[in-house]
């Protein structure tokens, strides 16, 4: 059997911390974006834009970003939180 090392990174997606994404690209094989279905009427009072309108906005930017050009990185799109975005579209 043969053994692969796995590193996990959480970049957060606070504005602040995006600009530094592209350093954990470099050995990346597969990345994995995260979003949070349940902030689909959630409106950030900061920006006054939509959360889950901004993550797609900012997965769309990084997926047609240089940093993923070239096709070596896999990405695949979560959607978490579904029990709780279907909760309040049952409301």
């Amino acid at each position: 059997m043969q053994f692969h090392r796995l590193n996990l990174v959480d970049a957060g997606g606070a504005e602040e911390h995006r600009r530094a994404w592209h350093r954990h690209f470099d050995d990346a094989v597969v990345l994995f974006y995260v979003v949070s279905m349940a902030d689909y009427s959630h409106v950030d009072p900061t920006t006054r834009r939509n959360v889950l309108t901004e993550s797609f906005v900012v997965y769309r930017s990084l997926v047609n970003s240089l940093w993923l050009e070239e096709g070596k990185i896999k990405v695949i799109l979560v959607l978490a939180k579904s029990d709780l975005f279907q909760a309040k579209i049952s409301r």
